[in-house]
C-alpha cells in the first residue's frame, strides 16, 4: 500500500502521512519544522479575514412571517415566505436610550 503525501504548511515541501503532524486545527507540519521550532503563522485564511473591511448589513424583518436577516443588498423579498413589499428595515438602539423611553410618565398606567 503506497503512503499518501501531505504539504507542510511552513516548508511546503511534501512528505508522507506518517511525517506530519497536527500543529492547531487543520494545520500540519513536517517534523523537521517542528524539530527546527519553526513558528506558525496563521492560516491564509484568518489572515484573509483579519485584513477584509467589514460590510456593514441591513438588518431587515419581514411582517408577514417575522423572519429576520442581514443583508447588503436591497431586496423587496423575503427570502423566506417569498411575499414582495413587506420588509421593514430594523434599527439597533441603544439600551440606554430604552430605558429612558419606558421611564417616560406617558407610559404609565
Amino acid at each position: 500500500m503506497r503512503e499518501v503525501l501531505l504539504k507542510c504548511f511552513k516548508c511546503h515541501k511534501e512528505y508522507p502521512s506518517s511525517d506530519m503532524r497536527y500543529v492547531s486545527t487543520n494545520i500540519l507540519c513536517c517534523k523537521n519544522c517542528l524539530d527546527r521550532g519553526a513558528s506558525i503563522s496563521p492560516s491564509p485564511k484568518e489572515s484573509l479575514k483579519s485584513s477584509e473591511p467589514k460590510v456593514n448589513k441591513t438588518e431587515y424583518q419581514c411582517r408577514k412571517c417575522k423572519y429576520t436577516f442581514k443583508s447588503n443588498t436591497v431586496s423587496n423579498t423575503c427570502p423566506y415566505c417569498g411575499k414582495r413589499d413587506t420588509l421593514v428595515v430594523l434599527k439597533s438602539v441603544p439600551a440606554s436610550n430604552l430605558i429612558a423611553e419606558s421611564s417616560n410618565k406617558a407610559y404609565d398606567w
